[in-house]
C-alpha cells in the first residue's frame, strides 16, 4: 500500500519532536512518503497535499500536523479500522481537557460535540468528525467530498470554522465513515512565552 504522510506547514519548520516521532514510526511494510506543503494557509497546505495524493497514485493519506506527536503504533492501529478516516487524539491547546475528536450529534460539527480527553477509551469507535492533525484518509473520501476540500470560514457572529472542520462537515454529509482509535494518544506541541 502506498501511504503519503501529508503534513501542511505555514513556515516549512517541523518541530524537532514530531520529526523524531515520525522517523521512528512503525510503517508497517508500506510504502509511506512524507511530503511538506510550506508557505501556504493551512487551508491551501492541506489542498496542494490532496492534490498531490490523486495525482500521486497514493492508497491512503496520514494528515500529520507539524505540531503533533504521533505514537509509533499509531500506523498500526490506525490500519485496524474499516472507515473511510480514522482519528488519532490529543489535547486542544485552548483547552487541553478536549479534544478535537467529535462525537455525533447536531446538524454540523460543532463544539458541542467535541468529546473530553478523559472519556475516550483506548479503543476503536465511530464518530462524526476530528481535527485532521492526526487522520489516516482512505484516497477515495477526497473523490467523494468534492473540490474545495478545505477552506476556512468566519461568520458575522464571531465564530469559525477551521479548514479541517469544514472538510468533515462535508465528509460527514457524503456518506464517510469515520472512526476515533483512542489508542493513538498524540502529543500536541505548546510553547508559551513567558515574561
Amino acid at each position: 500500500m502506498r501511504i503519503m504522510m501529508a503534513m501542511p506547514s505555514y513556515d516549512g519548520k517541523v518541530h524537532l519532536d514530531v520529526a523524531k516521532a515520525l522517523h521512528g514510526m512503525d510503517e508497517c511494510g508500506h510504502e509511506v512518503v512524507w511530503e511538506i506543503a510550506k508557505h501556504y494557509d493551512c487551508a491551501g497546505g492541506r489542498t496542494v497535499l490532496a492534490r498531490k495524493a490523486l495525482d500521486g497514485g497514493y492508497d491512503k493519506v496520514l494528515w500529520v500536523d507539524s505540531d503533533v506527536i504521533l505514537p509509533e503504533d499509531a500506523l498500526r492501529n490506525m490500519l485496524e479500522s474499516k472507515a473511510d478516516m480514522v482519528f488519532g487524539i490529543y489535547p486542544r491547546k485552548s483547552d487541553p481537557t478536549k479534544t478535537v475528536v467529535y462525537r455525533h450529534g447536531g446538524l454540523n460539527i460543532s463544539s458541542d460535540c467535541c468529546m473530553r480527553m478523559d472519556e475516550i477509551e483506548p479503543r476503536i469507535f465511530p464518530v462524526k468528525g476530528g481535527g485532521l492533525g492526526c487522520c489516516l484518509m482512505d484516497i477515495s473520501v477526497l473523490k467523494r467530498v468534492g473540490f474545495p476540500w478545505f477552506a476556512f470560514e468566519e461568520r458575522e457572529d464571531g465564530t469559525s470554522r477551521s479548514e479541517d472542520i469544514y472538510f468533515c462537515d462535508k465528509a460527514y454529509w457524503a456518506g464517510v465513515e469515520c472512526d476515533c482509535d483512542g489508542r493513538v494518544r498524540c502529543g500536541h506541541v505548546a510553547e508559551k512565552v513567558l515574561y
